[in-house]
């Protein structure tokens, strides 16, 4: 990781979230340093409704270097438009005793307008994808997700802070899913998560 430098959300997000998370777990600055460099201090992180401020971050990194062997992000969207960004992704980390830990992630950061976290999950016994919405905003967001299969719709209203998880069966399209999240208030947010 010598002479490399994190890429900044706003600049060159894709590179930005392949190599950052490499950065603060292996290389040789300290994590505070790569931390500070890329985000401001009041950067927080939710994951799995746990938000973690810069104190709390650093300390859930700690224990990352000591037990990842690896970590590989796969960007498969990235987009930036003023000072808003989004992307969809996959981590996966490899821990020290073989453990394989792969999550899907969409992200939508910064900027005015909706703030929603989006996560996909697949549950292999149950042959369910589901999504994790999250309202990172101030205010109610009315959400709906369309399964393109089914043309059924479910609708979401989200206070701020407030969760939302709800799964579609996939066994009756042969594992194929197509599911579009569209926002009331803002016609221009689409999310699709499609694929088998």
């Amino acid at each position: 990781m010598t002479g490399e430098t994190s890429a900044m959300p706003g600049t060159d997000l894709a590179g930005y979230l392949t190599r950052y998370p490499n950065e603060i777990a292996f290389g040789d600055e300290e994590p505070a340093t790569v931390l500070d460099r890329c985000h401001t201090p009041d950067f927080t992180l939710t994951n799995d409704g746990v938000r973690l401020d810069r104190e709390r971050l650093l300390g859930h990194v700690r224990p990352a270097r000591k037990n990842a062997t690896s970590v590989r992000v796969e960007v498969h969207d990235a987009v930036t438009d003023g000072d808003r960004v989004a992307a969809r992704y996959t981590l996966t980390a490899v821990m020290r005793r073989g453990q394989v830990v792969a999550t899907e992630v969409f992200r939508r950061l910064s900027g005015p307008g909706t703030r929603l976290d989006i996560r996909s999950r697949y549950d292999e016994r149950h042959d369910e994808i589901a999504l994790v919405i999250t309202n990172r905003g101030t205010a109610r967001v009315d959400v709906t997700v369309t399964d393109r299969y089914s043309s059924r719709t479910t609708r979401l209203s989200l206070r701020p802070g407030a969760t939302a998880t709800r799964g579609w069966w996939v066994s009756r399209t042969r594992g194929w899913y197509d599911l579009v999240v569209t926002v009331h208030s803002e016609p221009g947010f689409e999310y699709r998560y499609a694929g088998t």
